[in-house]
């Protein structure tokens, strides 16, 4: 790039419009919306500001296509930049996505302030705080608030260009251009919505929701606010109720607060008859689904037809465009650095028969293209396990769910007729590599069979264990990748030296084979309390690592899942960095775990879906020998095209 521009600005905002009550999206195309101005800073120039009316002159000076566009916490200033001003950068910088790899793992947080505070640089100021309320007009009136707000924002754009600089070693020239996707997808929108599918899904949404309720029969709030009688309700749903050592009793008991994130994690279940019945726990009016599709009906009624020429994927006449949805994704949400959801509307959770998915379609004239990396996380235990039969299974397209049913029920089964039977081989398959016990396992069948199959399955009696038993004696390699990987955590904690096919240890880290490390802070033993099937408990040794402000607990199987969906995170991704390579006019639309979905014009999705494919499937030099498939699927819709 020819230069690294760093933009910082500052908007109007008060008690009622601000960040805090709306989504980015609705904040940005109000009408309310004030750009006071911005602070910028070229290379390593010194800050400038520009006020907001002179910004359209200043920045059409500047030759963006050939320069880069940092800021901290890039979705938002790229969407102002994009959808206000028409900025489109050769590269989108985010420094707030690069700290969250290398400083939430100490910190728990990545705000400009604490990573500032972090890296030993000066502290961020506080006259955003004095600036409330102001419009630009009132904010120039008043002098000494104009002198400290331009202060404030030049010193954020410093502290901005700080942060790049003491972090980019740790990431490798394809991580800025995943980070590019990922502000892309909402910079400039690829997908439009649909009013009609929305509002049609709101009212069935709260429907089935009254119907759960009324079945549950829960007009008695007792119910809902006993511990034990709520337990009983979710393992009816077949859900493993979470549970934890009370820090006041030091006995077992519900972690039904609302503090535990295990418990808060069931708000976002699969099942829309949990997220129901935590949201009466709660005392919420609305499920995850429901609040979720409420936002996006308030992004569908925005003015699109304000956005700056070439923000969005398409015009439609002179000056309108049809209602669009940004997709906002956090770059390395997830410890192993896998995207995750953004404006508390997670684009990666919409249930496979979310008719949200219906309402994501694609511009006139052109497709929906997905490309799912099939299997690839049990192809990579297999890989790296070395457990060749299944790995040759899957080289050779063998059905690997019908296989293993066959050997559990001991007759052949085939994907035609035998459907439960297979679906209980595919998630065993799919769910045993990361040593789930049959306790857990058996309770997955019921809530995976509701969702995919339409109805329940239950083991019977002692299948579960069975299950378990047969998996690990039949891929017997795989626990013995476990052990494998609980001698890393050693090798971690002694700060030594290991290697183990594509990846090696060092002091609390794992370095994996693009140069992005797995960290595991303040890594220690640590005395856990497990629970055994009578319900007794024992002690046992084990490992325990801090994630910004919790400690997580860690063992063979579980850094073995951690590896497996970093590397599936590496492969994934890297097919997208070779197509923006190889297609750039199409940008990525959105990305869920191991699927990259597209909006590509219809007389080029032949060409594009067999490009697409390609990439999917080639793999890197540390993973010759480990076989990739993909399923590609093509719609007038998101959910079409699954």
């Amino acid at each position: 790039m020819t230069k690294f521009i760093t933009v910082d600005y500052e908007t109007y905002y008060s008690d009622e419009y601000s960040l805090r009550k709306m989504s980015p999206a609705e904040y940005i195309l109000d009408p309310r919306f004030d750009c006071l101005g911005a602070a910028i800073k070229i290379d390593d120039q010194a800050s400038v500001w520009v006020d907001g009316p002179d910004l359209p002159y200043v920045f059409r000076q500047i030759p963006w296509a050939s320069c880069a566009h940092a800021s901290h916490n890039a979705s938002f200033d790229a969407a102002i930049s994009s959808w206000r001003y028409g900025i489109q950068p050769g590269l989108w910088v985010d420094t707030l996505a690069m700290a969250r790899p290398t400083i939430y793992p100490q910190t728990g947080t990545v705000s400009l302030d604490s990573c500032a505070k972090h890296l030993g640089l000066p502290a961020k100021g506080s006259a955003i705080h004095r600036m409330k309320g102001y419009r630009f007009a009132e904010f120039k009136a008043n002098r000494t608030l104009y002198a400290e707000g331009t202060d404030y924002a030049r010193h954020d754009a410093d502290l901005c260009r700080q942060i790049y600089l003491a972090l980019r070693s740790n990431f490798p020239p394809d991580e800025f251009i995943i980070m590019d996707m990922v502000v892309r997808m909402v910079a400039n929108p690829q997908f439009e919505l649909d009013p009609g599918i929305l509002l049609q899904h709101l009212l069935q949404v709260q429907a089935d929701k009254q119907a759960l309720l009324d079945r549950l029969s829960m007009s008695d709030a007792s119910e809902l606010q006993s511990n034990d009688k709520f337990a009983v309700l979710l393992e009816n749903l077949g859900v493993d109720p979470p549970r934890k050592v009370s820090s006041t009793t030091g006995k077992e008991t519900w972690a039904f607060s609302k503090t535990d994130q295990e418990f808060l994690e069931l708000q976002e279940h699969d099942d829309p008859d949990v997220q129901a019945l935590m949201a009466a726990r709660f005392g919420h009016k609305s499920t995850l689904e429901e609040t979720r599709t409420r936002r996006f009906i308030a992004i569908s009624v925005l003015p699109w037809d304000t956005l700056a020429p070439g923000a969005a994927i398409t015009q439609v006449g002179a000056n309108q465009i049809a209602p669009m949805m940004p997709v906002p994704l956090r770059y390395s949400g997830a410890h192993t650095h896998r995207l995750s959801g953004d404006w508390s509307m997670n684009l990666q959770n919409l249930n496979r028969k979310s008719k949200l998915r219906q309402a994501l379609r694609a511009p006139r004239g052109y497709k929906v293209i997905t490309a799912d990396a099939a299997q690839i996380e049990a192809r990579i235990v297999a890989w790296l396990a070395g457990q060749q039969d299944l790995v040759d299974a899957f080289a050779n397209k063998i059905d690997v769910y019908s296989q293993f049913a066959s050997s559990i029920f001991g007759y052949l089964v085939n994907k035609k007729n035998h459907l439960t039977e297979r679906f209980i081989g595919k998630t065993g398959i799919l769910g045993l590599g990361f040593g789930v016990g049959h306790i857990k396992f058996g309770k997955t069948i019921p809530i995976q069979s509701r969702n995919q199959l339409g109805r329940e399955v239950r083991l019977p009696p002692g299948d579960d264990k069975r299950i378990v038993t047969l998996y690990r004696t039949k891929y017997s390699k795989i626990p013995k990748l476990w052990d494998i990987c609980e001698n890393l955590i050693q090798a971690m904690f002694e700060g030594r030296l290991q290697s183990w096919g594509p990846v090696f240890t060092r002091h609390n880290e794992i370095v994996l084979p693009n140069g992005m490390r797995l960290t595991y802070t303040d890594l220690e033993r640590h005395t856990f309390d497990r629970k055994l099937d009578d319900g007794s408990t024992y002690q046992q040794v084990g490992w325990r690592y801090r994630h910004g402000k919790k400690w997580k607990s860690l063992y063979g199987a579980k850094v073995t899942e951690n590896i497996v969906q970093a590397l599936a995170r590496i492969l994934t991704m890297g097919a997208g960095v070779e197509m923006r390579r190889s297609a750039p006019q199409y940008p990525l639309a959105l990305q869920c775990h191991d699927e990259l979905v597209y909006v590509v014009r219809d007389e080029d999705v032949t060409w594009f879906t067999d490009l697409l494919c390609n990439a999917m499937k080639s793999v890197p030099s540390w993973a010759q020998s480990l076989p990739l498939e993909v399923e590609a699927g093509v719609g007038a819709t998101y959910g079409d095209a699954k």
